[in-house]
């Protein structure tokens, strides 16, 4: 369902014992019961924010592809996530970035 509404992320997730979620990006508390010991999160590409580096809970990564559609810049990064953000500032391929997924944009997937 996730894939028929449009471009979507997804990233797989481990439950902690803690009830956080552990993901290749960093961990999370989404404040929610996961529903599984290992599943998948989903996150829209305009959810997730280009910032400074050292900002917290960021993760570094690069542009694979930056695509130029004029009010805004659509990312490949080589993390696998796609990004929609502002074209103020335009990545060109090989940038390095520093991304956060805010958790309240997170949506757990059941099954």
């Amino acid at each position: 369902v996730a894939e028929f509404l449009g471009t979507e992320n997804f990233v797989a997730a481990k439950r902690t014992e803690a009830g956080q979620a552990q993901t290749p990006l960093g961990l999370w508390d989404l404040g929610t019961d996961l529903p599984w010991e290992e599943g998948q999160l989903t996150i829209r590409p305009e959810k997730i924010r280009i910032v400074d580096a050292g900002t917290s809970g960021a993760w570094q990564t690069e542009v694979a592809t930056a695509i130029y559609r004029g009010g805004y810049q659509v990312l490949h990064l080589a993390n696998g996530l796609h990004v929609e953000t502002d074209a103020r500032t335009l990545w060109r391929n090989g940038d390095v970035v520093w991304g956060v997924c805010p958790s309240e944009s997170l949506v757990v997937l059941n099954g």
